[in-house]
């Protein structure tokens, strides 16, 4: 099978293609080769990789260039996309020509071309459910939105039941809970899914949406200051420099390593029961930032591990979100097969070896200060 991989010089793309190609499918990659993920120059492991695949070096904005990539395609893994909350609030323009109008771009290609794609895969994300869901002792399940800024001022950051006002507790979150998306990064991604949902009612073509969780592992970016918390706080370490921990550190997130997303996308290919299903992808599990600091002390010892509790806040972070996985489990097989605490350490073992990156973090958070959008 040919399939094209957008994106697919980044970090899930080349661990999708490298599985795809040990199961026998002819792999095509489309990549812009963004100096924020890659750097200026592109990597010696990098060269090598792209030499194995046939290889587009463009945007998919570039409608020519998608024309010819789709090419003999039968199926197309889109995972094209500027990422991260933070920066997404200000490069807005940036987020939505690359998120939005790419896949449009995409789409329209396939449409006017009359290419016989079989099956195209978007990797959407957690952030589009905002808080996601919680509950109530009392009162049940709701969906919050927004904290209050005069709670948060005052360090309360738990969400609390609007009825009665005790403090709620999160729940894993399903994929029929709304789309509540608080960033203009997690809006873009909601764009892309309701863009499939139309298409899928016009192309003959199969649909299908994953919404991942944190993805992490080996080969994830070290250079960029605006996603993958365990990549800036293991880079931030090696640099002896302090780590700055948002809110109270209770915060929390569903970390998934990516040899599973990587098999939760491959699940995926012969899978014809329903057109444009939504999966989520996680471990089910929450783990706090505070605990993450306790697995890198513990890792990185005896080197001291200098962190801070700030108390600061991001316009438009979540408190907790973590995954419901039944659907997936049941209409893919999917099972996560590696948990935090040894993908974490498998992570940190690999970053070690790797050299040590200036990420330009500390001016990253000088930035979304200068603009209001950390507080």
């Amino acid at each position: 099978m040919k399939i094209l991989i957008t994106g697919g010089a980044g970090f899930i793309g080349q661990n999708l293609t490298l599985k795809l190609q040990k199961l026998g499918h002819h792999v095509v990659v489309l990549d812009s080769l963004e100096s924020q993920i890659h750097g200026t120059s592109i990597s010696s492991d990098l060269k090598a990789f792209l030499g194995t695949v046939r290889f587009y070096h463009g945007s998919v904005l570039d409608k020519d260039l998608v024309v010819k990539a789709i090419e003999d395609i039968d199926l197309v893994f889109h995972l094209a996309a500027e990422t991260g909350t933070g920066q997404s609030m200000y490069d807005i323009s940036k987020y939505v020509d690359v998120n939005v109008k790419g896949t449009a771009v995409l789409l329209e290609s396939i449409f006017k071309s009359g290419a016989h794609i079989k099956k195209i895969f978007l990797s959407s994300s957690r952030s589009i459910y905002g808080e996601g869901k919680y509950s109530c002792s009392n009162h049940g399940v709701f969906y919050p939105f927004d904290r209050s800024e005069i709670d948060l001022k005052n360090k309360i950051f738990d969400y609390r039941c609007p009825i009665c006002n005790l403090k709620a507790s999160p729940e894993a979150t399903d994929e029929i809970s709304p789309s509540m998306p608080k960033s203009l990064y997690a809006l873009t991604k909601w764009q892309q899914e309701e863009l499939f949902q139309l298409y899928a009612k016009i192309l003959p073509v199969q649909f299908l949406i994953y919404r991942f969780q944190n993805v992490y592992g080996p080969g994830q970016s070290l250079k960029n200051p605006y996603t993958g918390v365990l990549s800036i706080f293991s880079s931030l370490i090696r640099a002896g420099k302090d780590i700055s921990i948002f809110e109270d550190g209770v915060e929390s997130r569903d970390f998934v390593y990516i040899e599973d997303v990587v098999s939760a996308l491959i699940s995926g290919i012969d899978y014809d029961k329903v057109q444009c299903p939504v999966f989520n992808v996680g471990s089910g599990e929450r783990v706090s930032i505070n605990e993450v600091i306790a697995n890198l002390r513990k890792f990185y010892s005896p080197l001291e591990v200098k962190s801070k509790i700030t108390g600061e806040y991001r316009v438009g972070d979540i408190r907790h979100n973590y995954a419901d996985l039944k659907k997936i489990k049941t209409e893919l097989g999917y099972e996560p097969s590696v948990n935090f605490q040894t993908g974490l350490s498998r992570f940190l073992s690999w970053a070690s070896s790797e050299e040590c990156s200036d990420i330009s973090y500390s001016t990253s958070l000088a930035e979304l200060k200068q603009k209001g959008l950390l507080k």
